[in-house]
């Protein structure tokens, strides 16, 4: 039994097919944005990815640069999801050389950045994202914390890790004490 999802598969083909036709770049990036999106859910990752690759190669090569921020985070996801680190960090770097207002890049796609980084065993660079944010309004993230630590595990620095995996459990008790007194209404 075909998911209707499944159904709109075949439609969007054909106004990509139809816009390819009649050479708009806007909404052939448009199709394929929105079939990459429908691959990725029916988990046909490899599909998916390319088919987000040939949106961004579109983007830069037609200047629509406001449409990177819809086609990078999925495709920088599915790359790291896929243990394509360097593919994923390839992707970032290059956006950020055709648009530099890409730098004030979603947490969610830094923490991707960070997955990336250690997964190449290039602690050193994962450091840098995660102080940046550890530094700034985030300084309490357990998230961010336990990340920190891991980078210096990599490396064999346990003193370090034990020291970041403190600030972390540090953070979960701030949140625990501070929960209850919220429900009450007091700050």
């Amino acid at each position: 039994e075909m998911c209707i999802r499944d159904r709109y598969l075949p439609i969007w083909f054909e106004f990509l097919k139809e816009h390819r036709i009649a050479n708009i770049p806007q909404y052939i990036v448009d199709d394929l944005l929105i079939i990459a999106n429908h691959l990725s859910r029916l988990g046909d990752y490899n599909q998916a990815i390319s088919t987000y690759e040939e949106a961004y190669q579109l983007i830069i090569a037609n200047q629509l640069s406001y449409l990177q921020n819809t086609c990078l985070p999925p495709l920088i996801k599915l790359l790291a999801d896929n243990k394509n680190y360097s593919k994923a960090l390839y992707y970032y770097n290059d956006a950020i050389k055709h648009n530099k207002e890409i730098v004030t890049i979603s947490p969610s796609i830094q923490n991707l950045l960070v997955t990336c980084y250690l997964g190449l065993h290039k602690p050193d660079s994962a450091r840098i994202v995660l102080s940046e944010r550890l530094n700034g309004k985030e300084r309490n993230s357990f998230f961010l914390n336990c990340k920190m630590s891991e980078s210096y595990i990599i490396e064999g620095k346990e003193d370090s890790a034990i020291y970041f995996i403190n600030k972390a459990i540090e953070t979960l008790s701030l949140i625990h004490i501070s929960e209850p007194t919220r429900r009450r209404g007091i700050s």
